[in-house]
């Protein structure tokens, strides 16, 4: 059944029937960010049952305020943006080691990424490499749903043949990590060296790795790529689960961040999410503030 349309006076009075507090700001915070999106989105860590049936009554723990509410949805935004930052970083790297993978593995001044034999055997006739040579075509001839990227088109109409690294730039995320997948495994496999050099050189010691498998570059990147378009879409990501059976937390992907982008940007990373948590652990009551790294998978 659709719900009837409420002006913020009768959203304001529903929060007031239900135990939440609110004040002077309440009305105008709705009028910008929506019911929706504060209060249906980030009521769960205040109810008492936050895993109550469809159509029951919410009930919030005594003193819940809509302040609380409200900055339990500033963190999430904020740590949205913290978070796609770092995964733009996992993103970039993931397209030169692979653009330089495989244009190792193929004559120079060649278009190879748009023959079915550049890729692997068991891949080739698949409706994958179709859509992904299709992509790559679309780039070249500026039909792009990214040809506001002129910077690169300029580029391009100096060459006569567009090298693969001009492409990386063209295209999204998932794009790239479903090239890795459909190239030969010499190309994986040269992937997976340049990303385990890399983690020694940062890191200062040594870290095998392998593309396939549970622990796999594939697997990872995979769930980083969910967070950075959950991320990019403003999508509500401290309880969001990523990768291919929805079973990873927040805390796992900043695990995978670790392997993928280097020491500093990765303590960087950790301690700008410490201290968004600390500013939440202060705005919020302590049972919120708890609920909501549970979710996130932060255990301290």
């Amino acid at each position: 059944m659709q719900k009837r349309f409420k002006s913020l006076e009768e959203q304001e009075e529903l929060l007031v029937s239900r135990g939440v507090a609110t004040d002077d700001d309440t009305r105008a915070i709705l009028s910008r960010e929506g019911y929706y999106a504060v209060v249906v989105g980030y009521k769960a860590p205040f109810l008492t049952n936050p895993n109550h049936a469809h159509g029951e009554i919410d009930r919030y723990r005594e003193g819940t305020t809509f302040q609380h509410i409200y900055a339990a949805f500033i963190f999430d935004r904020m740590l949205r943006m913290t978070m796609l930052s770092y995964s733009m970083a996992a993103e970039s790297t993931l397209k030169v080691l692979c653009a330089y993978a495989f244009e190792k593995h193929h004559r120079k001044g060649t278009q190879a990424y748009l023959e079915k034999t550049s890729y692997a055997r068991d891949q080739r006739e698949k409706g994958t490499v179709r859509r992904l040579i299709n992509t790559f075509n679309q780039v070249i001839r500026q039909e792009s749903p990214y040809d506001e990227r002129t910077y690169l088109y300029d580029y391009m109409e100096e060459l006569t043949k567009v090298p693969f690294w001009v492409i990386t730039k063209a295209v999204d995320f998932g794009t790239v990590l479903e090239f890795c997948r459909c190239v030969t495994k010499d190309v994986q496999g040269d992937v997976v060296d340049a990303f385990e050099h890399l983690y020694e050189q940062s890191w200062g010691k040594e870290r095998r790795m392998t593309f396939d498998g549970e622990g796999g570059l594939d697997a990872r990147f995979m769930r980083i790529k969910d967070m950075r378009n959950l991320c990019a879409h403003d999508e509500r990501l401290y309880c969001a689960r990523f990768g291919r059976e929805q079973e990873a937390d927040l805390w796992q992907v900043c695990r995978d961040l670790r392997l993928v982008i280097d020491r500093d940007m990765h303590e960087r990373m950790m301690g700008d999410v410490q201290r968004l948590l600390e500013r939440l652990q202060q705005e919020v009551p302590p049972e919120a503030a708890d609920y909501i790294m549970l979710q996130m998978g932060w255990t301290d």
